[in-house]
């Protein structure tokens, strides 16, 4: 083939394996597509295109990040705790990231085990640890959505939630995402005692989550997060037979609006609430245990 036509045919080929690993999942597809695009890209007589740069960085990154990730683990002490938390952190959530570009549960087992790990030497009053219970609860739903088939992985991701969502000294933002993805993997019709506990706390969580400052244009978006909030928790407490909510945390949600912004998650995880329909929802008047 002539120069022109090199950098094209480099190029469809390391699409045609990115397709094929993504079906199959095999890595040396991901391997051979990335040095196609690297050849591809060496082969164009023009300066490299910020698309070209975008695509071979969208595959290389993710798999340096995970050699370099080993590399620092297998040097560090294993008298180094903190060192070797992060480490397992960053290395499972690379892990994690590359599986949801393929199709390996390889990785999404391997990222479980390593998170496990990196939990069993975080103290339970240090900070990290609820985006790591976050994190980890999020790779037992992929591992569920994956197999479809054993809803121990399911039942284990909500109850890690719920510690996440009661980590006393996690940052809020990690216990307010730990709290909707619980509802949003919870039913009404087992779960509604928990489900109506978790959005009470997210109530009071969300009056801790105060900003220096709030623009005019967020005003009316965090009305519609916090106003979504309580009617999806009085509506899951008609649903269970618990008292609506009292008029001061309606108050609550109101002032909230004048001083405080959520994630885009709230409207996202919470509408799950209202699509469920329930039968025969026993009553309950419980509150969620709280975790250090």
């Amino acid at each position: 083939m002539n120069d022109t036509e090199r950098p094209v045919r480099l190029g469809n080929l390391s699409g045609s394996l990115r397709g094929r690993f993504r079906r199959i999942g095999l890595m040396e597809d991901l391997n051979e597509s990335i040095q196609e695009t690297e050849d591809a890209i060496s082969s164009t007589p023009e300066p490299k295109s910020p698309q070209q740069r975008s695509r071979l960085t969208m595959f290389k990154h993710i798999e340096e990040a995970v050699k370099y990730l080993r590399e620092s683990l297998a040097e560090l002490s294993n008298d180094d705790d903190t060192g070797r938390a992060v480490t397992l952190d960053n290395l499972a959530t690379a892990l994690d990231d590359r599986s949801q570009l393929g199709s390996q549960l390889a990785d999404v087992e391997e990222s479980i085990q390593l998170v496990r790990e990196a939990l069993s030497i975080t103290s339970d009053s240090h900070p990290s640890r609820a985006r790591k219970l976050g994190s980890l609860g999020m790779m037992l739903e992929r591992k569920f959505n994956r197999t479809k088939k054993d809803f121990r992985y399911r039942d284990e991701a909500k109850r890690i939630f719920l510690l996440a969502l009661n980590s006393a000294n996690g940052d809020i933002a990690s216990r307010v995402t730990a709290g909707l993805i619980y509802i949003s993997a919870s039913s009404l019709r087992t779960d509604g005692c928990e489900m109506y506990n978790v959005a009470k706390t997210l109530m009071e969580l969300i009056q801790l989550w105060i900003p220096l400052s709030l623009k005019p244009s967020d005003k009316q978006y965090f009305l519609s997060s916090v106003v979504g909030l309580s009617s999806n928790a009085a509506a899951i407490s008609l649903e269970i037979g618990e008292s609506p909510l009292s008029a001061g945390m309606k108050a609550d949600a109101h002032r909230l609006i004048h001083n405080s912004v959520i994630s885009e998650i709230l409207i996202n995880g919470l509408c799950h609430i209202n699509a469920q329909r329930i039968v025969n929802v026993p009553q309950c008047s419980y509150d969620m245990p709280k975790t250090s």
